[in-house]
């Protein structure tokens, strides 16, 4: 490694600068040549043998450093701190410039030293060149050997091959001629084909143009002849004359830029003129002979024979346009006529449409017999293309007024009755599935159907509909123990719910095309009685609760005449209870008589989920919102029977205690706790047994055992209570007799009397749990119809149990 010398100076001349790039592209240009011969290095075998290998025309720095580029930054990047050894390999690559390696060098060494190490690599690789010669000497030599004789033997081929060329580029030249010659002689036969052709084509039009003026009888001057008649009431020549017309057509169609077609264009104008004449007029008679007479076998065979013949030469559109004019206009000028009011009513409607099909099954039913046989396999069709598309025009122009949907009742007449005739031309008129296919495709049938607004309507309707309503709903409600159910509800707005939903799906208002809009509009009506039932819940509900906070432990007074709030919610419920069960009860008829047959046949299969959906906002009420309603009733009732319990208890205590005799009867009080909630119940139990209503029974039976279940089981806490008391006065007279056993007579008597006191206790007790039980299961029996015992129910048992000393059994 030789070291750099920082000291030494950096400017040069230019003289010495140009030798060293001389010396280094002489290098470059010695190495392009045999570089894949040369040694991958030139560094000591010691610092080779200690770098990693590397990449062909790698460039290796002193430190390891691999250079594959030789730009300038690849060769700053060959150098080391000191100087660094420059590899051979490197001057071999494809991209190597001497002047940009140089002129990187030269920043990093001083040109003396950089001309050394250049210098040194010359050497090197001139002696690996003279190596490299002296390897492959005997080639070197054997060169010159091999190439003795060389001169004459290419001398001996040029010749021979110079003659050769000769003789080919002349026979080429030869079929060259040959060739333009037949070229030329193929396009002069092209031509006078071409010109034959337009020739032939010229002698075909001139003889159809005079073959067509004799079958027409168009003279020179363009005057019919005498002989004009013998083409009328022939079908069979005029079909002769269309088949040489199409003929003619198709002649005309491949010489239309020839001057001679141009020059007769208005020979051909005026035979199309004459044939357009003489077939619409035998076709117009041919119309008017078989509607006179239907069953004329030779009048229908010549419309036949015409509307082929119009087919034949592709103007069906101007067989249409005959059959408008000469059929359908004058039967339809005297149809639609326009009434002198503004309105048209469903009978006028019913009177037109009932003389189209009169008119379409009548005089005109053999004409679209005929042309349904013959337009076969068309999209041809007299009736959808003529007849109703003239219709609508008709209708539009005379009856428009009956497209107003301004009067829904009178809109919804008018559009039955116009789907009624569009239903019976379906049935009738449409013979095959294609024709009714064809006849929906139709543009005057999409039309026709457009003009009747019927989202307009439904927008009116609906309005109406939830408005009306929406005022039963705003309708306060009067909540009185006088219950008279009102078409089979108590609360207006059930009845309402129903009304509307049956007007709704009435014949008389529902329109089939509006299904999903009718369905949706179901579903908001059943949402808003649920919302309607939610905020009198919840009025009801804040009313008992600031009733509550403003007279606590007040009892109500009988004599009010307006229902207190735990009147109100408890009516409110059992209204609720019975109008649900009776709205499940009619929805379902509705369902079934005026809803599922209006279903599309493809719900068939999924008929249930439907049906569970129109239910489901009952079902919401009667799942999720009734629970709580029901608890709050049951919460009412035991609330009634609460104070008078409590009060009879203590009451018991304190008349029984000084009794006289044992207790033989019950208590007054008891009537009272069973009496509020049989009271408050017995109306809608009418009710409910008057309908026959078994779920609202079953409805009212389950408060009432929840209410008693309550009752009963705050009796059994206030009995326990009075028991414990009762056992705990008995054990302190007896510890107090025990520890005075010299008392007095008195005290002893006075322990006695105490002790006869809390067994008239016990027995006014156990009377009074009987009775309680008896009245419990007289009104459980009549609200069943069966005889219900209170023991059945578990809390009753345990309230026997108690006040009986554990036997639940013993009388």
């Amino acid at each position: 490694m030789v070291a750099t010398d920082d000291a030494a100076p950096r400017h040069v001349s230019e003289s010495s600068a140009r030798e060293v790039h001389k010396d280094t592209t002489t290098t470059q240009f010695a190495l392009h040549h045999r570089r894949q011969r040369i040694m991958a290095s030139t560094a000591p075998a010691s610092a080779a043998a200690a770098l990693p290998s590397q990449a062909p025309h790698a460039l290796v720095v002193a430190h390891g450093k691999p250079l594959t580029d030789t730009g300038p930054d690849a060769a700053a990047a060959a150098l080391s701190p000191e100087g660094g050894n420059l590899v051979a390999a490197a001057f071999a690559a494809d991209t190597f410039s001497a002047s940009e390696f140089v002129a990187a060098l030269l920043v990093r060494l001083p040109l003396p030293r950089l001309r050394a190490i250049l210098n040194a690599i010359l050497s090197d690789l001139k002696a690996e060149l003279i190596d490299l010669i002296n390897r492959d000497y005997a080639d070197f030599i054997n060169i010159s050997t091999n190439l003795v004789g060389l001169d004459k033997i290419i001398q001996d081929v040029s010749e021979p091959l110079a003659s050769v060329r000769v003789d080919v580029e002349t026979l080429r030249d030869k079929v060259q001629s040959v060739m333009s010659d037949l070229e030329l002689k193929l396009a002069t036969r092209a031509e006078l084909r071409n010109k034959k052709g337009v020739l032939q084509l010229l002698l075909s039009i001139q003889e159809s143009l005079v073959k067509l003026e004799d079958l027409l009888c168009i003279s020179d001057d363009g005057k019919t002849g005498s002989s004009d008649a013998s083409l009328v009431g022939d079908a069979k020549l005029i079909e002769r004359v269309a088949i040489e017309y199409n003929q003619f057509q198709f002649v005309v169609s491949k010489g239309k830029d020839l001057p001679f077609v141009e020059s007769v264009e208005w020979r051909i104008v005026r035979i199309k003129d004459k044939l357009t004449k003489i077939l619409s007029q035998e076709l117009q008679r041919a119309f008017l002979a078989v509607m006179t007479s239907p069953e004329d076998a030779e009048a229908s065979a010549a419309l036949a024979q015409y509307l082929r013949t119009y087919v034949l030469i592709d103007k069906v559109k101007d067989a249409k346009a005959v059959f408008k004019v000469s059929v359908v206009d004058p039967f339809l000028s005297k149809a639609a006529v326009r009434p002198r009011g503004t309105d048209v009513t469903a009978e006028i409607l019913t009177e037109f449409f009932g003389k189209v099909l009169g008119f379409v099954r009548g005089p005109c039913s053999k004409i679209l017999e005929i042309s349904s046989r013959v337009f076969r396999g068309s999209q041809d069709d007299l009736f959808t293309d003529v007849i109703f598309a003239e219709l609508g025009i008709s209708f539009s122009r005379n009856l428009f007024t009956a497209y107003n949907p301004g009067i829904p009742d009178q809109f919804h007449r008018n559009y039955h009755v116009a789907i009624g005739f569009l239903e019976a031309v379906v049935e009738g008129e449409l013979p095959s599935l294609a024709a009714l296919n064809r006849f929906r495709a139709n543009s005057a049938y999409t039309e026709f159907l457009k003009k009747w607004n019927v989202s307009v309507y439904f927008q009116l309707r609906s309005k109406e509909i939830i408005g009306s309503f929406e005022r039963v709903c705003q309708q306060p409600i009067h909540l009185t123990w006088d219950v008279k159910p009102e078409a089979g509800f108590i609360l207006c707005q059930s009845s309402g719910l129903l009304d509307h939903l049956s007007q709704m799906w009435d014949d008389k208002v529902y329109i089939h095309s509006l299904l999903g809009r009718f369905w949706k509009l179901n579903l908001q009506l059943m949402q808003r009685y649920s919302l309607f039932w939610s905020e009198w819940h919840q009025y009801l509900s804040d009313a008992l609760k600031k009733d509550k906070e403003r007279n606590p432990g007040q009892k109500p007074s009988a004599e009010t005449t307006s229902p207190r709030p735990d009147d109100a919610l408890l009516i409110f419920t059992l209204a609720t209870l019975y109008d649900l069960f009776a709205l499940k009860q009619k929805l379902s008829e509705l369902f079934a008589s005026k809803i599922r047959h209006r279903l599309p046949p493809a719900a068939a299969a999924s008929m249930s989920l439907i049906e569970e959906s129109f239910h489901a906002t009952l079902l919401d009420l009667t799942t999720t919102h009734l629970p709580d309603l029901r608890h709050k009733a049951v919460g009412i009732l035991v609330s009634r029977s609460g104070g008078t319990l409590q009060k009879g208890v203590s009451d018991v205590v304190q008349k029984s205690r000084f009794a006289r005799q044992a207790p033989t009867v019950a208590s007054g009080y008891v009537a009272g706790i069973v009496r509020p909630l049989a009271d408050a119940l017995a109306p809608f139990e009418r009710v409910l047994a008057a309908t026959g209503a078994e779920g609202g029974m079953a409805e009212v039976a389950a408060i009432k055992t929840a209410a008693v279940d309550e009752i009963a089981a705050r009796y059994h806490a206030a009995l326990t209570k009075t028991l414990q008391d009762i056992e705990e006065s008995e054990k302190y007279f007896r510890n107090r007799r025990n520890k005075q056993k010299t008392s007095s007579a008195t005290a002893t008597g006075g322990g006695e009397e105490s002790q006869g006191g809390n067994d008239k206790i016990r027995g006014q007790i156990l009377l009074d749990v009987r009775q309680f039980l008896a009245e419990v299961s007289a009104m459980l029996s009549a609200s069943a119809g069966r005889r219900v015992e209170a023991e059945s129910l578990s809390s009753c048992r345990e309230l026997l149990r108690a006040v009986s000393g554990g036997n639940g059994d013993d009388r």
